[in-house]
């Protein structure tokens, strides 16, 4: 009779560590805005596993769900155009007439700008080559004044300037409920800016600098002024005339949207 001699094999002990961080990795889609489709794609090491990851992804927008909340009975208008283009003159009527507060996205920065600080020469350095600033910097000046403001509607003026500031923006404080675009061409702005730097003694009204600024306008803020009229949010206003008739369309066309809003 033969026999057969069974052998157990031993199993590997393994030591347990710290994980050690893989290079493998896998592409989770995710959704940039509820309601929209899976297109963010972000990459996650296999070490991770994707059941931890979905738990860390939920805490975190928990997180964000509750700072939104700050701002989530806030009503946001954004005025938007090129410079020169009287976003401020507009700005002065609006806020008088709908009682709301107000903050100039460039004000705000150009007050840091004039700080003797390492963070101030760097902004002011910046905005002299007509360049975008970080929006983690122009989002978190914004929050902090809507917040001391204690305003129920907001007019922002000159922002977003693009796209990643519009989507954190939405993402960490609240959409926003319209956008006025003052629509003038280049040449009559580059005019207006010049005619204002013979008394604004501001350094960015020089034409070399005009230039620059109007053609980063362009670049970045087209794509913009796009997704808003894809949303029916945008209102755009022709620029080119009178100050009183250029305000007349906002403040009708204003009225609608915010009407549209309020409960009845």
């Amino acid at each position: 009779m033969r026999h057969i001699e069974i052998v157990r094999k031993k199993e590997a002990v393994v030591e347990r560590g710290p994980k050690v961080p893989q290079k493998q990795k896998v592409i989770v889609l995710r959704r940039v805005r509820p309601g929209e489709e899976y297109t963010k794609k972000e990459e996650i090491p296999v070490s991770i596993g994707i059941p931890e990851y979905y738990k860390e992804l939920q805490t975190a927008q928990a997180e964000q769900q509750k700072k939104q909340e700050e701002f989530h009975d806030k009503t946001i208008i954004f005025i938007i155009g090129g410079p020169g283009s009287g976003k401020g003159t507009q700005s002065e009527k609006i806020i008088q007439d709908f009682n709301a507060g107000y903050m100039s996205a460039g004000e705000l920065l150009r007050k840091e700008a004039a700080s003797d600080t390492e963070l101030g020469h760097s902004i002011a350095e910046q905005m002299k080559e007509g360049k975008i600033l970080p929006q983690e910097l122009v989002i978190g000046l914004l929050k902090k004044e809507i917040l001391e403001q204690g305003k129920d509607v907001y007019l922002i003026d000159g922002f977003p300037r693009a796209m990643d500031q519009l989507n954190s923006f939405e993402e960490t404080i609240t959409p926003c409920s319209a956008v006025i675009y003052l629509d003038v061409p280049d040449e009559i702005l580059t005019e207006r800016l010049l005619k204002r730097a013979e008394t604004s003694g501001r350094e960015d009204d020089n034409e070399e600098t005009i230039k620059l600024r109007l053609e980063a306008f362009h670049t970045v803020s087209a794509p913009v002024l796009d997704y808003y009229k894809e949303k029916g949010k945008a209102i755009v206003i022709d620029g080119n005339r009178a100050p009183e008739e250029v305000y007349e369309e906002i403040k009708e066309k204003l009225n609608a949207v915010l009407n549209k809003e309020t409960p009845q």
